[in-house]
């Protein structure tokens, strides 16, 4: 392996921290409708919840059908260039909120504005996510990927929590427009930051792409067990407002914030770790966590027990991304790691695309409470399928040979 890349900083920290704030920035646009965007759906244009999930699941569909795009940009013209268009994809989408804005007294025009930025916000997270994981591998090394992957995943999910935290304070004194109207801005500080930041690529002998089937194969047990946690993340982001809102409780942006916070401490804990860790104990130890954070959240009786239930979601789903991703990664070749990295954060988009809308369907019928139930039901399956996924990695001697000498 070698590692093609401009002079940068001489510390690990100081090369990682543009790549980290690049990538924040940009997120903060993913996270920022998150609050805003169900009360407007909801509350201003008069949609169902129903239609409130199928609006914040159509953003993972874009996703889902990009990640192949994003996987190859990545690897074959640099994550830089991937992490640029990202960032441009959320400007683009932050001016398509903004004009729904300006459409609300014709709800379907406005309806139809605010799906338009988020299949554009799709777009950009494909790219964001793979581009910003694959530029601090590069950096530092496949060696250190797992480490990579927990540093990076702080900004990328801290990024959408501060957003979401944001919009939910910015929408109690402001209007949806003005939301809007940051949410198209902040990616734009974004750029310059990624502008003036030096590029980074690994480059292998064999640059052959893997078979797509092959590739699929290895990664789809580490990538069930994603989606599986990824539920709880669906739970807490497009239904905590709605449900401190059905609850007359204030402060549904101070859970968001709470989610976030438990999802930072988590990697700030153990995301030294993750290279180190063979078997399934981790990942089993925090899925247990989401799940009680789940049942917390459906049980809740005030917004102190809802708070707490965010958070030990957030701590708990935290490390199953890196976790899981070092299963996935050590059982593909080096010069196919953004195509794999794509691939397995689609697991991410399936899992948003199809919890988001059954979940708004159950919450009409029975209730915003039994959204959590369903997280922690997904949280227990996890836990069975992460014990799969271990095995099957000990059990290939594909994936044993690609931990010992990737690529």
């Amino acid at each position: 392996m070698t590692i093609e890349t401009q002079p940068a900083q001489h510390t690990e920290t100081g090369r990682l921290l543009p790549v980290a704030t690049a990538v924040f920035l940009g997120l903060m646009t993913m996270g920022m409708p998150l609050a805003s965007v169900p009360l407007w759906v909801h509350g201003q244009l008069g949609y169902g919840m129903l239609m409130v999930g199928c609006v914040m699941g159509v953003e993972s569909l874009a996703t889902l059908l990009t990640r192949h795009f994003a996987g190859t940009a990545a690897d074959r013209r640099g994550p830089k260039r991937a992490v640029v268009l990202g960032l441009l994809g959320s400007a683009v989408s932050g001016l398509c909120y903004l004009l729904a804005a300006q459409l609300q007294d014709t709800p379907a025009a406005s309806l139809a504005a605010v799906i338009a930025g988020r299949i554009a916000m799709g777009f950009a997270q494909s790219l964001l996510f793979t581009g910003g994981s694959t530029w601090p591998i590069a950096l530092f090394g496949a060696e250190q990927a797992g480490k990579a992957l927990s540093w990076i995943g702080i900004a990328m999910f801290a990024g959408i929590a501060c957003g979401a935290a944001v919009a939910a304070q910015l929408g109690e004194v402001a209007s949806f427009a003005w939301v809007s109207a940051v949410t198209a801005i902040i990616p734009l500080f974004g750029l310059l930051v990624a502008l003036r930041t030096p590029a980074a690529r690994l480059v292998h002998a064999s640059g052959a792409s893997m078979p797509l089937a092959a590739l699929l194969a290895r990664i789809w047990h580490p990538g069930l067990v994603f989606a599986l946690a990824t539920v709880g993340y669906v739970s807490v982001s497009s239904f905590i407002t709605l449900t401190y809102a059905h609850h007359q409780w204030n402060g549904a942006g101070y859970a968001l914030a709470a989610f976030g916070a438990g999802y930072v401490c988590a990697r700030l804990l153990f995301g030294a770790r993750v290279d180190n860790t063979a078997g399934p104990g981790m990942a089993l130890s925090m899925l247990a966590i989401e799940a009680i954070g789940q049942l917390l959240l459906w049980l809740a009786a005030s917004p102190a027990q809802a708070m707490l239930g965010a958070a030990l979601s957030g701590f708990g789903v935290s490390m199953i991304y890196p976790l899981l991703a070092l299963v996935a990664l050590r059982a593909v070749p080096l010069h196919s790691l953004g195509l794999a990295i794509g691939f397995y954060d689609a697991c991410f988009d399936i899992s948003i695309g199809l919890t988001a809308p059954l979940a708004g369907l159950l919450a009409r019928q029975q209730g915003i409470p039994v959204v959590f139930l369903i997280g922690v039901l997904a949280s227990l399956v996890a836990m069975l399928a992460a014990l799969c996924a271990y095995r099957h990695v000990v059990d290939d001697p594909r994936a044993s040979c690609s931990r010992n000498h990737p690529g």
